[in-house]
């Protein structure tokens, strides 16, 4: 079972008006489920974790609850949105098992408005899916340090924002030098048993050409702070699409950990997401 760990799916704006919508996804351009589920059967992937643009919940979570066999989903979380039940409810309305959040700003001693929010999805089992940039590190730190049963999953090998742009095909570009000069901060966090992270992104950090070796490196790094247990894999669809290709991206586990035995690659390309989410029984 090959489960692809990030993904985003979206209409035209004409079609979806509560879409965000920004350089990379600019009002015209669309990524239906549709187009994603030819890639996926072209490559021999089963299933997918949603991740709207966005706040937006709609698209999403009806593609989702159509076929909750094949999809699981993530909301991305809305700005100034702090009040736990509220977000818990939307969550469930949306058949959600986690919250994105892009960081955790503030000191926990002064107890600032997300972490009433972090709390509440551990206690209703959701997951943190996180991508913050490198000043929260230490806060993500602490937050794991002080909530061990919330999962918190971190997107694109661990990479922090660094300023997001575009490049001349169209996807997300992230100038930042690799390795990231605060890599130890992110290995670090491995000795929380309650964070994983998603394999993704590689093709928005890396200053070579596909199979992407400077972002290779990193990956080894973090399987071995990690483990195999604690990694998914995840394409970033649809960016990819032209260029490296959704395949090419599926491929990259076998380019960036060769060393990887039968289960371990099993587990990377698929079971881990299963216990991570607690998404049915794969």
């Amino acid at each position: 079972m090959i489960v692809d760990a990030h993904v985003h799916v979206f209409l035209s704006a004409a079609d979806d008006p509560e879409r965000t919508v920004d350089e990379i996804a600019p009002a015209g351009r669309e990524a239906p489920v549709e187009l994603l589920v030819r890639q996926m059967y072209q490559a021999g992937v089963d299933g997918a974790v949603l991740v709207p643009l966005g706040p937006e919940d709609e698209y999403v979570s009806r593609v989702a609850g159509s076929d909750r066999g094949r999809f699981a989903n993530i909301a991305s979380e809305a700005p100034g949105e702090d009040d736990p039940g509220r977000v818990a409810e939307r969550l469930d309305v949306g058949g959600f098992l986690g919250l994105r959040k892009f960081g955790l700003p503030g000191d926990l001693a002064n107890r600032p408005g997300w972490l009433g929010v972090l709390e509440r999805l551990a206690a209703d089992g959701k997951v943190l899916w996180l991508y913050p940039p490198a000043e929260h590190l230490p806060t993500v730190a602490a937050v794991a340090e002080r909530i061990p049963e919330l999962r918190i999953v971190l997107n694109h090998t661990g990479f922090t924002q660094a300023g997001i742009g575009h490049d001349d095909y169209g996807r997300p570009r992230i100038d930042s030098p690799v390795p990231q000069p605060h890599e130890a901060q992110v290995f670090a966090l491995s000795r929380h048993p309650n964070v994983s992270v998603v394999l993704s992104g590689a093709y928005g950090f890396s200053h070579m050409e596909y199979p992407y070796p400077d972002v290779a490196e990193v990956v080894r790094r973090t399987a071995d702070a990690f483990g195999p247990d604690r990694l998914m894999w995840g394409s970033d669809f649809p960016w990819i699409v032209d260029r490296p290709g959704y395949r090419a991206c599926l491929e990259l586990i076998d380019h960036h950990l060769p060393g990887l035995s039968p289960a371990e690659r099993a587990a990377v390309l698929g079971d881990n997401i299963g216990g991570v989410l607690g998404w049915g029984e794969r």
